[in-house]
């Protein structure tokens, strides 16, 4: 069975980054000025703060890929995971909830494994998701996850 997904929402994500940047832009104008080796610091922070917010609005328009769920395993484009490979399940949030998939091994959701149902499939698509969890003996679990970005 296939349902459309929407990728999870980054706008969370590019305000703390947002502000993240504003931290270090004042680090580096006032701070560190009078400091060269704390300048270099300041410059390699700026740049790879502006690399994950540059990261994250990539992300938010990114084209989503589907979730197939097969008998024992899930697709979604171009990650598949036998039931044995998922750790377990996280559904965030009851509006809109949010789907997390973490995988054994991993401290975090990767980014690819986080998503949305699209508005039109989301209760039919978290029933399915729950019935493929219980069949497959997956843990479940309904609260906030940690994700990558």
């Amino acid at each position: 069975m296939t349902f459309q997904t929407r990728n999870s929402p980054r706008v969370p994500g590019v305000i703390v980054y947002t502000i993240y940047l504003g931290w270090a832009l004042y680090q580096y104008l006032v701070l560190f000025r009078d400091n060269f080796l704390s300048g270099i610091f300041g410059i390699v922070y700026l740049i790879l703060v502006c690399i994950l917010i540059a990261f994250a609005i990539y992300r938010a328009f990114d084209k989503p890929a589907p979730l197939t769920l097969a008998d024992d395993s899930l697709q979604i484009s171009p990650i598949t995971l036998t039931a044995n490979q998922v750790k377990v399940i996280y559904i965030s949030g009851y509006f809109k909830p949010v789907i997390g998939i973490k995988p054994v091994g991993k401290q975090l959701v990767p980014i690819p494994l986080s998503f949305r149902f699209i508005r039109e499939q989301e209760d039919e698509g978290i029933k399915e998701l729950e019935r493929w969890a219980e069949r497959n003996k997956v843990k479940l679990s309904r609260t906030k996850f940690m994700r990558w970005l």
